[in-house]
């Protein structure tokens, strides 16, 4: 059995030199790897203190259009204390505030700050994080 299939494409020979070099530019640039971003990440101390403010601040080495950025910080046990997107402005620099009221802060150490950008771009910090202490016990 022979199977015969016919496509039918209707061209007008208007192809102009323009049109040509545009389809020429998208194939090359659909076949390109574009460089990944990365992230530099910074908090404005190393220590903090219930009722502090943590401001995170940051730039991405290239904008990736319409894409998210979340910031997700883990206390020393590895579980989620708070989780927000960022925004960053025209030139991929990014600053958030995060308040450290005592009710999501519950144990001294070390916690990290993640940034998730794209699909595989991340970035993290970390700081240690003191309650207030007198004898033992919280102030």
């Amino acid at each position: 059995m022979i199977a015969v299939i016919a496509v039918g494409l209707v061209f007008d020979g208007g192809m102009s030199e323009n049109t040509s070099d545009a389809i020429s530019k998208k194939i090359k640039t659909d076949t390109v790897n574009p460089t990944p971003s990365s992230i530099h990440l910074e908090t404005d101390r190393d220590t903090y203190t219930e009722n502090d403010m943590i401001i995170v601040s940051g730039k991405v080495s290239k904008i990736l259009q319409d894409t998210i950025m979340l910031l997700v910080v883990f206390d020393p046990m590895g579980e989620t204390v708070t989780m927000t997107q960022v925004h960053m402005d025209n030139n991929g620099e990014f600053t958030k505030k995060i308040s450290m009221e005592r009710s999501s802060w519950l144990q001294n150490g070390i916690y990290t700050i993640k940034v998730h950008y794209g699909d595989d771009v991340t970035a993290n910090i970390e700081f240690t994080f003191m309650m207030h202490l007198e004898d033992g016990k919280l102030v």
